[in-house]
């Protein structure tokens, strides 16, 4: 697969410098700086890959579901969710960041544990 993609690539990059839209280090000054040739290839391969195709439908479909369907809401208390957010919301700015999050849960016990730690350590193996 690899050999396969190399050979690919290297069509792609060939194709463009032929369209003159090489890097400017050889297309001279109407070339692309280095980020849009990258950028311009990228698009290339995501447009024509089979696999990059279902990563990016894949991705769209993530992006695109909405952030709480009914059947959550219909499962939980709306106003004790409120005040357990706002538990672990500790500046409470509106935003849980990372420490919070991992305080929160960490305080429900809802977290992964760490194989190996020693329990008298900080963290460590």
């Amino acid at each position: 697969e690899m050999i396969e993609f190399t050979r690919r690539l290297r069509r792609i990059i060939h194709r463009a410098m032929v369209e003159g839209k090489g890097t400017r280090d050889i297309s001279g000054p109407k070339g692309l700086t280095t980020e849009n040739f990258v950028s311009y290839i990228a698009g290339i391969i995501k447009k024509t890959s089979p696999e990059m195709k279902k990563l990016v439908a894949a991705e769209r479909s993530v992006r695109t579901k909405p952030v709480r369907e009914k059947s959550v809401s219909a499962i939980i208390d709306e106003e004790a969710m409120k005040e357990f957010f706002d538990s672990i919301d500790t500046d409470r700015n509106g935003v849980i960041d990372y420490e919070e999050f991992c305080s929160g849960m960490i305080r429900i016990g809802v977290y992964p544990k760490k194989f190996f730690a020693d329990p008298g350590s900080k963290g460590g193996r």
